[in-house]
């Protein structure tokens, strides 16, 4: 018996191993969800408002490298879906958007919340936008929708007519491919969520652009899956391999010639760590990196100055101002005034993003490892855990390079030291004065670091919140979700949720101000009604605080941005959750400690509501060199 198409929607989802659909129910998508009720193979996940479905869905994708689903009802739904869309869009990984539309025969006519959704989602839906005009299309379309969205990560809609949904269909089940790094993606991460399917070195910063970030990271990585595959344009072209020995021996050439080499990591290195360090002790480089990447690089590693950016470190924006060679590796972060003019060599497994957001001098396209790796080998790199070590190999004209400007960099580490103390003995300056009833946002951000567990997934909120904690937090080993260059407020809790679907075992934290939890504070009840064990802490002024800010630095009269708060943790225990609530500076750990066992231990959904002081930050000084573009060089060494 030929099912309708609303039963082949979710075959077809199932036999790609979808395992959640993200949505909320409506008129137009009824047949839809009525047909995932009559499976177990995918979860549907319903929540309060559209834009968290797809905050949802954007979230499950940048954590696992697979495509995240999403459904929402049309006209109004649909519009309220954009917004978590773009976050996945302009982020850079897959997602596909089901969006129910009236019967086709009202298209056109005026009806109640039709639109032209094609129209709508032009831009955000960048890998593929259609909506179906016979059920017959339904079929190919969802396989070409799925297969855009992850080759190309990117979102992609498909939109369902309701009485198209209704009717039947020839089913024919496209499998996922086997081949290349559709394979690799999954055995690497899948539905386990592994923190690194991003792999390779694939870009992961156009959100870099974004004017108030340090946040950068388009994560993307699964571009490489597992095995490192490259990708021209979105379509994967070879297994683990590092870039071209031409590309690698002028790049090694560049560093080594180095007086101040500098290396910029971003999440497409998250499975790189290791030579990247590596590389880095053998040039005595310093080391920045995006928010996004945060945890990847040890917080207390002599080389690591921290996040780079307006929301950064002062170390970071000192040092990276200063280099005279930088390494890129996986990340298309930029902001220029941070920049220095120097020469860029940009490591990425996307051909795309290479020379996309900043000029580049030389460009290697390969996986981040084995390319690392061959730096190093060129270079005579340091042994595991060494710092500055050589190995026994031959002596090479690089090698001796090395040598040469190793002695003269010596000015270089001491700067590297003395950025790192100052930037440790400023963070040792945020403390609550005494007698004061709210906290210092940067002693909550630090205190913070104390209860993260190795491994702990970091669900960050958009706002001065963002800036502590990116600037402040201790990090051990960790993932970082944000809303990287959509920047949206409401990200961090249906971002929270999403990873808690997925990850089980691991700590998962969101941290928001009062101003994004206000946004979605419904999507508690999410997490209680699905039973997701989630910690979420909220930094309560009482402000836009950001904004308000702003407002103030431009010499205005800070008008709008104040407001009133419920009582969170009252509400998270009428929502059947657990609410603690600081009503001392004095009890801070210990409230922090208790938010943390009520979570991860008696498995209880939990905010945090901690009053922080409205301290306006201190922004890390723009010391790059580059504002104005310099004169792109042509990329003859990818």
């Amino acid at each position: 018996m030929e099912p309708t198409v609303a039963e082949h929607v979710v075959r077809q989802l199932a036999k790609w191993q979808v395992p959640f659909v993200f949505g909320v129910v409506g008129d137009t998508v009824a047949p839809l969800v009525a047909a995932l009720g009559k499976q177990e193979r995918i979860r549907y996940v319903g929540v309060r408002q559209e834009d968290a479905a797809g905050f949802m869905a954007s979230a499950y994708a940048k954590l696992t490298g697979e495509v995240g689903v999403c459904l929402a009802d049309g006209g109004p739904g649909c519009v309220k879906l954009l917004n978590g869309v773009y976050d996945a869009h302009f982020d850079r990984v897959p997602v596909v958007a089901l969006t129910g539309q009236a019967e086709t025969t009202k298209i056109g006519t005026r009806w109640p919340q039709v639109m032209d959704q094609d129209l709508v989602f032009h831009e955000a839906a960048g890998a593929y936008n259609h909506t179906l005009t016979d059920a017959r299309q339904a079929p190919q379309a969802l396989y070409q929708a799925l297969r855009a969205a992850f080759e190309q990560h990117d979102v992609a809609r498909l939109g369902l007519p309701k009485n198209i949904q209704q009717q039947k269909v020839a089913s024919v089940l496209y499998p996922r491919p086997t081949y290349g790094n559709w394979a690799g993606a999954r055995a690497a991460g899948g539905r386990a969520g592994a923190a690194d399917a991003r792999a390779g070195a694939a870009g992961d910063g156009a959100a870099g652009v974004a004017p108030a970030a340090a946040a950068g990271d388009v994560a993307v990585g699964a571009t490489a899956g597992g095995n490192g595959a490259l990708r021209t344009h979105g379509v994967a072209t070879g297994g683990a391999t590092a870039a071209p020995a031409a590309a690698v021996d002028e790049a090694a050439r560049r560093l080594a010639e180095a007086r101040r080499p500098l290396i910029l990591a971003g999440r497409g290195a998250a499975r790189a760590v290791e030579p990247l360090l590596r590389l880095a002790a053998t040039l005595d480089a310093a080391v920045v990196h995006t928010l996004p990447a945060l945890g990847l690089i040890p917080w207390d590693h002599p080389l690591n100055a921290g996040v780079v950016g307006e929301f950064g470190t002062p170390a970071a924006a000192r040092l990276f101002g200063q280099a005279d060679v930088v390494l890129v590796v996986g990340s298309t972060w930029w902001q220029p005034e941070y920049a220095p003019d120097a020469t860029y060599i940009q490591l990425d497994t996307a051909l795309p993003h290479v020379g996309m957001a900043f000029p580049v001098d030389i460009g290697l396209l390969g996986d981040a490892a084995a390319t690392l790796n061959a730096l190093i080998e060129r270079l005579g790199g340091a042994e595991p855990g060494a710092r500055g070590g050589r190995k026994g190999a031959a002596r090479t004209q690089t090698h001796a390079h090395v040598d040469a400007t190793r002695g003269e960099r010596g000015d270089w580490r001491a700067e590297i030291e003395e950025a790192r103390a100052q930037w440790h003995a400023e963070l040792r300056r945020r403390t609550t004065a005494d007698g004061a009833d709210a906290l210092h946002p940067g002693e909550v951000a630090a205190e913070l670091g104390e209860h993260l567990e190795d491994g702990a997934i970091l669900c960050l909120d958009v706002g001065d919140n963002t800036f502590w904690v990116s600037s402040g937090l201790k990090a051990r080993r960790l993932t970082a979700l944000v809303s990287g260059h959509w920047r949206s407020m409401g990200f961090a809790l249906p971002a929270a949720n999403a990873a808690r679907l997925v990850e089980r075992k691991r700590q998962v934290v969101a941290v928001t101000g009062d101003g994004g939890l206000g946004e979605v504070l419904a999507e508690f009840t999410t997490a209680v009604q699905h039973e997701l064990p989630v910690l979420c802490i909220v930094f309560r002024n009482g402000s836009y605080a950001e904004e308000k800010h702003a407002q103030m630095r431009l010499g205005l009269d800070a008008h709008g941005a104040a407001f009133h708060n419920p009582d969170f943790a009252a509400f998270a225990e009428a929502c059947g959750g657990a609410g603690i609530r600081v009503e001392r500076p004095a009890q801070l750990r210990d409230r922090l400690a208790q938010g943390f066992r009520s979570a991860f231990k008696d498995g209880r959904p939990t905010i945090v509501d901690v009053p922080v002081a409205e301290v306006m930050p201190d922004y890390p000084m723009a010391r790059g060199g580059l504002q104005k573009a310099k004169e792109v060089p042509e990329l003859a060494h990818l």
